[in-house]
């Protein structure tokens, strides 16, 4: 929390199954939450590990932080 405003980038990894998506989606915006309440205004990296088509879960997992990102 105390790097987070010397921050240049901050690391998303999502660990994609249909089954937990709302978890992973709590967990991600709790986790943004965080980072803004400490500071961080910088951009975000996403990794995605699970079976399936890598480039597409991370296109969702991107829509779904964007869909954050702009409630908040």
């Amino acid at each position: 929390a105390q790097l987070a405003p010397h921050a240049v980038i901050a690391h998303v990894k999502s660990l994609n199954s249909r089954k937990d998506a709302a978890d992973q989606r709590t967990s991600i915006a709790r986790k943004i939450d965080t980072l803004r309440y400490h500071g961080f205004s910088g951009p975000l990296t996403i990794e995605h590990e699970a079976a399936g088509d890598a480039w597409q879960q991370i296109r969702e997992t991107q829509r779904m932080i964007s869909k954050l990102l702009s409630k908040r």
